[in-house]
C-alpha cells in the first residue's frame, strides 16, 4: 500500500466524520435561524393585529339591529388577538437574544398603552358613517409611537439572526437601554 493510501485508510473515516459533523452543525444553525425568523414574524403579526383593533372598532357596522352581534364579533376577535399576543410574548421571552426580548417587551408595552387606549376609547365614538371617514387619520397619528417602536424591534430581530455578528452591533442599544435607563 502506498503512503497516500495508508493516510486515506487511517484518516479517511475521521475526515468523513468531521464533514458530517460540520454539515449537521450548519444545518442545525440554519434551522434555528429559520425557527427564530418564523417566531419573530408571528410576534410582529400579533402586534399588527392588535394595533388594527382601534380601526376595526371605529369601522364597525352602524345599524341598530346589528349593534349587539357586532360588539360580540369584535370582542371575540380582540380576545383571540390578545391570546395570540400573550402567546407570542411567552415565545419571545424564550428567545436567546436579550436585546430582542427587551425590544419586544418595549413594543408590547407601547402597543397596550397606545392601541389599547385607542381601542377602549373607540367604543365611545360613533362608528364611521361613510367612505370618506374610513382612513381615520387621528388614529393613525396616535399610533405613531407604536410604529416607531415596531421599527426598532424589527431591526433588532433582523440583526439578531444575521450570520455575521459583527454587523449586529449597529442596531444594538447600549446596555443601559436593556434596563430601561
Amino acid at each position: 500500500m502506498t503512503a497516500a493510501a495508508e493516510i486515506v485508510a487511517d484518516y479517511g473515516p475521521l475526515a468523513g466524520l468531521v464533514g458530517v459533523t460540520a454539515t449537521l452543525a450548519v444545518n442545525g444553525y440554519r434551522d434555528e435561524r429559520q425557527r427564530r425568523r418564523d417566531n419573530h414574524g408571528r410576534a410582529i403579526e400579533a402586534v399588527v393585529a392588535y394595533s388594527e383593533m382601534p380601526y376595526r372598532i371605529r369601522r364597525r357596522r352602524n345599524e341598530p339591529e346589528h349593534a349587539s352581534s357586532e360588539r360580540a364579533r369584535l370582542s371575540d376577535a380582540f380576545s383571540e388577538i390578545q391570546a395570540e399576543l400573550a402567546s407570542c410574548q411567552a415565545m419571545i421571552r424564550a428567545d436567546p437574544d436579550p436585546y430582542v426580548r427587551a425590544a419586544y417587551g418595549r413594543l408590547v408595552t407601547s402597543l397596550r398603552q397606545n392601541a389599547g387606549r385607542l381601542a377602549r376609547d373607540a367604543w365611545g365614538i360613533e362608528p364611521v358613517a361613510g367612505d370618506a371617514d374610513m382612513n381615520l387619520p387621528d388614529v393613525n397619528e396616535k399610533l405613531a409611537p407604536v410604529r416607531a417602536e415596531q421599527t426598532r424591534c424589527e431591526a433588532m430581530m433582523a440583526s439578531s439572526i444575521r450570520v455575521w455578528t459583527c454587523t449586529n452591533r449597529s442596531f444594538r442599544p447600549s446596555s443601559g437601554a436593556l434596563r430601561g435607563s
